[in-house]
């Protein structure tokens, strides 16, 4: 678990290339959407002709090349959590 103790990082030369570090693993990949895990969350990048140029799970690293339309977290923990104090003193 290597590339849960590096920081996640996204460098983004223009909307043609991305290399993103932190990445813990690769969920989907095809030529319109990349998924993947983060140490900061689920991020999924899409849109065209994407390829992979480099990839490194073992050092947390992903490199994606193609045209970028966008980059979206997927963070369920950002989800208002109900606390305690609020569920015991429901009126």
């Amino acid at each position: 678990m290597e590339a849960a103790k590096q920081s996640h990082r996204i460098v983004m030369e223009g909307r043609k290339k991305v290399e993103v570090s932190g990445v813990l693993d690769l969920l989907v990949f095809d030529e319109t959407e990349v998924v993947m895990e983060t140490s900061e969350g689920m991020l999924s990048i899409r849109g065209a002709d994407l390829h992979m140029g480099s990839l490194n799970l073992d050092q947390g690293q992903v490199g994606l090349a193609g045209e970028i339309a966008e980059l979206v977290y997927d963070d369920v923990s950002s989800k208002p959590k109900s606390s305690l104090m609020s569920r015991l003193f429901r009126g």
